[in-house]
């Protein structure tokens, strides 16, 4: 295994939800972790962290984050856009370039700037959702977005050789992102999710961030798509 005591850590959207749980678990196991966002806000993950603002569509506000971050260890790409949900013939042409840039384009730009930076032995690794794995109808643009990504981690994984390229696929998962529902929706949505689930539980952010670690950590992963969703795209 790789120890991470040490080792540079950039989380791209870690200062909330997933990311937050992949930035406090890096820091746990020792790392120097910088965190980035759209609202880089303020960060618990240690004296050594860095914190900084970056917009993952626009190129420039990248290449900066890059810049400062210098030489890297482990990235790990958390954040990304909501599922876009229409139905496809009505979904607007200027809210799908919009998904695609947030989605598939931020994983384009993010891996050439990390591939410049990585150490030999670091990893890069995107984080997505399941429904590359279950489509679900009114979701055809976001399912395509995630897919994508997942096709290019495993070129990258071969082009980026020996540095290691993974994707995490992450099935629902209690964050932020659903508090938008009152919450007694909110629990009637995941009691449901959890009853059809194998695993009866819906995902937390720390379950996800351990699979992202041992994706940082593990010198034989690689080329690799990891399915953290309690089962539910098998059942």
């Amino acid at each position: 295994m790789i120890s991470l005591v040490d080792r540079k850590v950039l989380v791209i959207g870690g200062t909330s939800g997933i990311g937050a749980a992949v930035a406090r678990q890096s820091a746990l196991a020792g790392a120097r972790v910088i965190v980035a966002s759209r609202t880089a806000g303020t960060s618990d993950h240690g004296p050594a962290a860095g914190v900084f603002s970056v917009d993952i569509g626009d190129r420039e506000s990248l290449e900066s984050l890059f810049s400062r971050a210098g030489d890297l260890d482990h990235v790990c790409l958390a954040a990304g856009p909501p599922a876009l949900t229409d139905e496809y013939a009505k979904i607007a042409v200027a809210d799908a370039e919009a998904h695609l840039r947030l989605r598939f384009w931020a994983a384009f730009h993010v891996a050439q700037l990390a591939g410049q930076k990585l150490a030999a032995d670091g990893s890069l690794t995107f984080i997505i959702g399941a429904l590359s794995r279950r489509p679900l109808s009114g979701r055809a643009l976001t399912t395509a977005a995630q897919c994508a990504v997942e096709g290019l981690a495993r070129a990258l994984a071969v082009e980026l050789s020996p540095r290691r390229v993974n994707t995490l696929i992450a099935g629902l998962t209690d964050t932020a992102m659903w508090s938008g529902l009152s919450s007694d929706k909110r629990r009637a949505f995941f009691d449901d999710y959890a009853s059809r689930t194998p695993a009866r539980r819906v995902g937390t952010p720390d379950d996800i961030a351990a699979l992202a670690l041992a994706a940082m950590t593990n010198p034989y992963i690689t080329g690799a798509s990891l399915v953290v969703d309690g089962g539910s795209t098998i059942n």
